[in-house]
């Protein structure tokens, strides 16, 4: 908190303070004035009841010491039969009139009585033993009577009768020589208390009179208080106000004594009117050899040239930024930023500007600039590099994707004959010729597919496809997909799952990349073992999934392990040639498994076998209710293509004539396609795979002659429409991605049914995949394609 907040923070803190004495001291007097205002009230109503009983009293005196007055006879004043033993109660004038004889209780009744009509002031006379029995004291004068027995003057009281408040008052009188005239037969003698003025009234009129003077009471304390209140706001407003002058002034003076920049008060004619400490240091004058000089002193002379443009700047403006050059008493130039900003516009006008030293910036500025100028030289030369790295990549994809799609194509037709042979081999020789020749085309195979895999991992291509799996399942099948290559070299496969309910094993995770690590793994641990067990193992792990394989095989040396994950690591010498592969298979494990943020290790002893390892993290899939039997139908049909489990069937060639149309074996056909190949070969082996499948097959070589034939056959009413196409996507003239737009739209264009269109192309990547699907096709076949795969599409159909 600066000095300005906090003493304004204190003016205001006391001022409040005061507000709350003051406050306490004007509801102090209101309480006080309130309750003196009150006390008030009742006093006057005493003293009225006092002066009023004390005046009936002196009237009953004079009476008594005149034993009573005589007054003539009426209905008001009758004689009073209590005053009979008196002999001359009642005389006649001598002119005639009748009197009676009227004594001071009498008297003081018919006065009680009137003074009551007229003042509202309620006396009487009251004894405990009366003559009259009217002026028999009540329950209130008896206390009384007797309290005044006991030494009190008199006896004031306040009673609330049906909500009504009232004063009564009771003063005594004593038995004198005038009393025993009347009184002397009850036995009183001169000083005894023969009874008491009684005085009451209503409290109503004092009690109004309070009221008002209560209002005027609080709105004349009121207004003191917010007088008061006002006044010493008022006057925190003013003190606080002075603080901040002062404050602000003293900050001022520390700001400009002790501030980094050179300060300079000129005024609009350039004479320079004072200035600060920093302002002698920076430039090497003393104050007194500077103030009263030009500023024409202190600048270029191109700077003082345009001084009059920037001071009307600044009038207009009231401030302005700008950069110049100042010399030292010594001639130095010094590079400075000046801030410079109007103070007063009156008289001749006053400005001040702040000056900063900016060499150490100018050179920092300057050092940026020329780094800015070799990290642009290097930018370019990484934008060189980069983009002959991403030419260097795409001619490394597109190579790999035409070696893929060149070798494919004619593997294709190797397979396919291949498979096709083998039913027909009947001679054992043939048969294992044939069988060299399938094992070195799948080889071939598996080096294409792990090259590609390879290449799209470490060009960040591969992504996660996750689905609900079944863990469960795919181990099952992994392990019965390699129990038969395992038979034939005297090995079982083992299967042991822990904690693999259905509910814990149905998980979210990419089915595709476990199974394709655990086929590597137990595919190497059948190439390196010759004898015992080999044991697949699963189990959950807090959230992970674990997975491992071990053998009874070879095993590997411990200064072998380091690199056993490392790319066309095959061991030493003698393990690749008895062996073989390409040593890609556990590079490819370990990047998928790293891809699903998992990680993978092995463990082995030279001579004793190896395990592999490796661990995923999962989310369990919230549908637990597993497969249903057509799901794990679709799998095992999956499981047995994988295997290459295929059906032989005869191989015919096809000439130019049989080009338009093969028909099937027999008489009726049940489908009608369009076969859509360039290379002749190709065409034959898909021919063979259908022959036997009732289906009547027009055949295509390119792209274009396929849409005139779609068109010929849709035109023709008579013709029967094709139920599918199979297209191949690299073809002349026109391809497979063109032909097959060109068909959905005349679809779109007339209105026709979709034929489904499945491309068969040897592009096996998942972008070739997504770009058959986005120009139409509903399948993607990748070459080489088997037999058992294409006929479960067709039958689907």
């Amino acid at each position: 908190m600066g000095d300005y907040d906090y003493k304004g923070f204190g003016i205001l803190r006391k001022a409040w303070i005061v507000v709350m004495v003051w406050s306490i001291i004007v509801a102090v007097s209101l309480l006080w004035n309130l309750w003196h205002a009150k006390s008030n009230a009742y006093e006057i109503a005493e003293n009225t009841l006092r002066m009023s009983s004390t005046k009936d009293l002196t009237f009953r005196y004079w009476a008594t010491n005149h034993g009573g007055v005589y007054v003539p006879v009426t209905g008001d004043t009758p004689a009073s039969p209590y005053l009979s033993h008196i002999h001359e109660r009642d005389i006649t004038t001598e002119s005639g009139r009748e009197l009676t004889l009227v004594n001071p209780a009498y008297m003081m009744r018919q006065v009680h009585e009137l003074i009551t009509d007229t003042y509202g002031i309620r006396g009487r006379l009251v004894s405990r033993q009366p003559v009259n029995p009217i002026n028999l004291a009540d329950e209130w004068e008896f206390e009384a009577l007797a309290a005044m027995e006991a030494g009190m003057d008199d006896v004031t009281a306040v009673i609330n009768t049906e909500g009504q408040s009232t004063m009564r008052y009771l003063k005594p009188f004593y038995v004198d020589e005038g009393c025993l005239l009347c009184h002397e037969h009850q036995g009183y003698q001169v000083g005894d208390l023969r009874g008491g003025i009684s005085a009451q009234t209503s409290l109503e009129p004092y009690l109004a009179m309070y009221r008002v003077n209560r209002n005027n009471i609080v709105i004349g304390h009121v207004f003191v208080l917010v007088i008061g209140i006002i006044g010493v706001l008022l006057t925190a407003s003013r003190l606080e106000k002075a603080t901040k002058v002062v404050v602000k002034a003293e900050r001022y003076k520390t700001i400009v004594e002790h501030t980094n920049d050179a300060i300079f008060m000129h005024d609009f004619n350039g004479v320079i009117l004072d200035l600060n400490d920093k302002g002698s240091s920076v430039l090497g004058y003393s104050r007194k050899e500077l103030i009263g000089e030009h500023l024409s002193k202190l600048v270029k002379k191109e700077i003082e040239e345009t001084r009059h443009e920037r001071t009307e700047k600044i009038i207009n403006l009231g401030s302005l930024i700008f950069e110049g050059i100042v010399i030292h008493k010594n001639g130095k130039e010094i590079p400075v930023e000046i801030s410079a900003k109007m103070v007063s516009n009156q008289g001749n006008g006053i400005i001040q500007s702040y000056v900063r030293d900016i060499s150490k910036r100018k050179k920092v500025e300057q050092e940026l600039l020329e780094a800015n100028k070799k990290l642009q030289a290097a930018m370019m030369e990484s934008c060189k590099l980069a983009e002959a790295a991403e030419k260097a990549n795409r001619a490394k994809s597109e190579f790999l994707a035409n070696m893929s799609h060149e070798i494919r194509t004619p593997m294709n037709a190797v397979l396919g004959m291949t498979e096709l042979l083998e039913e027909y081999a009947t001679d054992k020789e043939q048969q294992k010729y044939i069988d060299i020749l399938k094992k070195n085309g799948d080889n071939l195979l598996k080096i294409i597919n792990s090259i590609l895999d390879l290449s799209k991992i470490e060009s960040g291509k591969m992504e996660l496809n996750v689905g609900e799996t079944v863990i469960c399942d795919v181990i099952k099948e992994v392990g019965a997909t390699f129990k038969p290559l395992a038979a034939k070299k005297g090995l079982n496969i083992d299967i042991e799952l822990s904690r693999c309910t259905l509910n814990e094993c149905t998980v979210l995770a990419d089915e595709e990349k476990i199974r394709q690590v655990l086929v590597n793994f137990i595919s190497n641990a059948i190439k390196f073992t010759e004898q015992g067990d080999i044991l697949l193992k699963f189990k959950i792990i807090d959230k992970t999934l674990r997975f491992s394989v071990q053998d009874s095989g070879i095993g590997i040396s411990e200064e072998k392990l380091e690199d056993i994950f490392h790319a066309f690591n095959r061991g030493d010498v003698s393990t690749k040639q008895t062996y073989g592969g390409t040593g890609l298979g556990l590079t490819i494990s370990k990047k998928l498994v790293e891809i699903m943020g998992g990680q993978i290790w092995v463990e082995s002893v030279k001579g004793a076998g190896s395990t592999f390892y490796f661990e995923i993290p999962y989310v369990q899939s919230e549908q637990t209710n597993g497969l249903n039997g057509q799901d794990q139908a679709k799998k095992h049909n999956k499981l047995n293509n994988f295997n290459g489990a295929t059906e032989a069937t005869e191989a015919r060639e096809v000439t130019e004539e049989a080009k338009l149309r093969v028909a099937p074996e027999g008489d009726s056909y049940c489908k009608r396609m369009l076969l859509v190949e360039d290379h002749e070969d190709n065409r034959a082996l898909i021919m063979a795979y259908l022959k036997k499948e009732r289906v009547l097959i027009d055949v295509a070589v390119n792209g274009q002659e396929a849409v005139e034939k779609y068109i010929a056959v849709t035109s023709d009413s008579h013709e029967k429409p094709y139920d599918a196409i199979l297209m191949d996507m690299q073809m002349p003239i026109k391809d497979g991605y063109e032909a097959t737009k060109e068909i959905r739209a005349l679809e779109r264009t007339q209105g026709a049914a979709p034929v489904k269109i499945i491309a068969l192309t040897a592009y096996a990547l998942a972008e070739d995949k997504q770009k058959s699907l986005e120009a139409g096709c509903d399948e993607h076949v990748t070459k080489p394609i088997k037999k058992q795969v294409l006929i479960d599409l067709i039958k689907k159909i």
